[in-house]
């Protein structure tokens, strides 16, 4: 009995537990993105052309679940009387077995909003899209 209880304690441990993760580094070639929710608030870093670096954390990450896309996650990359600009990353839905880091592959959405105003006429928003892969992990904060 004893044998057989270490050897499914063993067992389990090689295998892990199913865990989701907690930590996203991505990128295309001129961003880089590292999304966390370690130790469970929401940490948004974009690092993108012109050496534009934004650092977003708590309520400045808006976090959506979404059941046909998974998470989608946004920041406020500019806000001016001239308009705003969001960036919104589609975060897929990742199952890992304990420590492991695995290659995901997504996308993010740049939108461009000018300002409505009472003279505004047609087209107020238009979008982008990028294609982002990196790798996805769970880190335990110890």
């Amino acid at each position: 009995m004893l044998v057989l209880c270490l050897a499914l304690a063993f067992s389990n441990a090689m295998l892990g537990q199913n865990v989701t993760p907690n930590l996203y580094k991505l990128h295309d070639g001129a961003v880089n993105i590292t999304y966390s929710t370690v130790p469970g608030k929401a940490y948004f870093l974009y690092e993108g052309p012109q050496q534009q670096t934004i650092e977003s954390s708590g309520d400045q990450v808006r976090v959506v679940n979404d059941p046909d896309l998974g998470t989608v996650v946004s920041i406020s990359l500019q806000a001016s009387d001239s308009g705003s600009t969001t960036f919104v990353l589609i975060v897929p839905r990742v199952v890992l077995t304990g420590d492991q880091s695995v290659s995901v592959k997504t996308m993010a959405l740049i939108a461009s909003r000018k300002p409505s105003s009472s003279s505004a006429r047609g087209q107020l928003d238009t979008y982008s899209t990028r294609t982002l892969s990196g790798t996805a992990e769970h880190v335990t904060v110890k």
